[in-house]
């Protein structure tokens, strides 16, 4: 059934009435719907859907489907007429996204001579992939500039559908199909022409602004996200607003934020490296002293304790220091700042014939917590407070081991 393209004609038609030339009924309600025409843009060509409405009823998403489009509708929206009404807000967004991607692509071509080979647009960012092995941030920010000023100049945008002994006039970025007999180009100024069938804005200027936000490699090409329009203003919002309560954190002006916030890391991380020093001083004192009190079970020294807030590695800081001692084994214990969670760990020195890994799980069992390791060490954790009670019961089983 052939739908005549509205959204071809004029992009920003936003309302439209058109006959139902095939409805069917889905689970939960829902209905596919063919119409004789529609401004609603089906998913292709690395750009969404469009959504809204017919005769009230939401229109779920718009797909292609053995030639025909197929819109998605939650309800029945009746025999017919129907009354489309377009998400302009989120047409929009594509249009200026689509039509900054067109942009940008032309900018790495002319300029690094960089092809796009591949285009994704979704609800949050867009991304192209360019053939570069690899992309400076000052090879970006030209990119960048050139693009902004295409976008300023506000060139006019051209798209039509050309008959494929007509290409030749053209240089186009990039070859169309060899399946099509009419090809739609997107043209811009001294910019960019290319194969499309998307939606775009009718000049440059609509774009509003381009930035591109970041990098990677991705195989053998270039991985760029950027974002336009609508979404850089909220993109520079947002960081600005981050921006302005670091300010106000450190009492500095926005532009020397970033000096003042690494001068307070480097506070951060001398405190932190005494605070290391200290604990692992504390640590070796605790831990002679526990030894010197802990009561021999044959050749076995246990030394049992209870931490709060600490981590996994202050745990194995201290049990090494017991481990260290022949026969010495320690049962360590530390709730979480939450006080829901208490992490174990269970370590014995060399020698010692009793595993480790046998009594965690079994003196966890009890109060659902899960854990392992080996002969010599083993660690876990329970959604438990109680964690005198767990030392408890792994004491009891290495003196009955014993």
């Amino acid at each position: 059934m052939q739908t005549e393209k509205l959204y071809y004609h004029d992009p920003y038609l936003k309302e439209f009435t058109a006959t139902i030339l095939a409805k069917s009924a889905l689970p939960d309600g829902q209905y596919a719907i063919i119409l004789d025409r529609t401004a609603f843009y089906p998913e292709g060509g690395g750009q969404p859907c469009d959504t809204g409405t017919l005769n009230e009823a939401p229109v779920l998403s718009v797909q292609t489907r053995n030639g025909d489009i197929v819109h998605t509708v939650a309800g029945d929206p009746g025999a017919g007429p129907v009354t489309g009404r377009i998400d302009w807000r989120r047409r929009f967004d594509h249009m200026q996204q689509h039509t900054g991607e067109h942009i940008l692509s032309g900018i790495f071509l002319s300029t690094l001579q960089a092809e796009n080979v591949g285009f994704h647009l979704s609800a949050a960012t867009c991304q192209i992939d360019v053939t570069l092995p690899s992309l400076s941030p000052e090879q970006a920010y030209a990119v960048e500039d050139a693009a902004n000023s295409v976008i300023f100049g506000n060139r006019p945008i051209d798209a039509r559908f050309v008959e494929n002994a007509e290409l030749s006039a053209y240089v186009l970025r990039k070859e169309p199909g060899a399946e099509f007999e009419q090809i739609r180009l997107v043209s811009i100024d001294d910019c960019d022409c290319c194969p499309c069938g998307g939606t775009h804005v009718g000049h440059t200027g609509e774009v509003g602004l381009l930035k591109i936000r970041g990098w990677e490699k991705r195989k053998n090409n270039i991985r760029v996200e950027f974002v336009c329009g609508g979404r850089a203003l909220a993109d520079y919002r947002l960081k600005h607003e981050i921006a302005r309560t670091l300010a106000a954190r450190f009492s500095a002006p926005i532009d020397a934020v970033l000096p003042a916030f690494e001068k307070n890391l480097e506070k951060q991380e001398t405190v932190q490296r005494e605070l290391n020093a200290t604990r692992k001083a504390y640590h070796e004192e605790l831990a002679a002293r526990l030894l010197l009190e802990a009561v021999p079970i044959g050749a076995v020294r246990i030394v049992s304790r209870e931490f709060s807030g600490y981590s996994a590695a202050d745990l194995q800081d201290f049990a090494g220091r017991i481990t260290a001692v022949a026969g010495g084994v320690c049962l360590l214990a530390s709730i979480d700042e939450t006080g829901s969670r208490t992490s174990f760990l269970f370590a014995a020195a060399s020698g010692v014939p009793k595993s480790m890994n046998d009594i965690l799980k079994r003196a966890l069992a009890p109060v659902g917590g899960k854990g392992g390791g080996n002969l010599t060490c083993a660690q876990g954790g329970a959604p438990t407070t109680d964690a005198a009670g767990v030392l408890a019961t792994a004491l009891e089983l290495l003196a009955s081991l014993t």
